[in-house]
């Protein structure tokens, strides 16, 4: 009989190197986290997901629907600011940050705790 899992099959890998990769695009995650599927990825103004709209406009597709408004930049359909359209104009810059996809299939900002940073349980994921 075979023990050994998946994770063990993989290499695990540190903090760093893992965000490193992230950076690179590549999904990321921990072997010692419990929940199944979960995973982070660098999320970034130039991945953001666009759709057209009825009159040629290009808005960001999962935020659309939550009156929330975008502009879009010099460069065509790339993102670089958000606001809410009930407050205006009003619009900041979007920084790059971590989004989690949860084992409920959720997708959440995630920050690191001290025991994620030290953890050398990292692991790559295959794109």
């Amino acid at each position: 009989m075979n023990n050994t899992t998946k994770s063990q099959t993989m290499n695990t890998t540190t903090f760093g190197a893992a965000i490193e990769a992230a950076k690179d695009g590549f999904k990321i995650t921990r072997s010692g986290w419990n929940g199944k599927g979960m995973w982070l990825i660098m999320f970034s103004h130039s991945t953001f997901i666009t759709v057209d709209t009825n009159d040629g406009e290009v808005v960001p597709n999962d935020i659309s629907e939550l009156g929330y408004c975008a502009h879009i930049g010099d460069e065509g359909t790339r993102i670089e600011h958000i606001g809410i359209t009930d407050t205006g104009a009003d619009f900041y810059p979007i920084s790059d940050f971590l989004l989690m996809k949860t084992a409920d299939n959720k997708v959440v900002p995630w920050l690191a705790s001290q025991t994620d940073v030290l953890a050398e349980d990292w692991l790559i994921l295959p794109r």
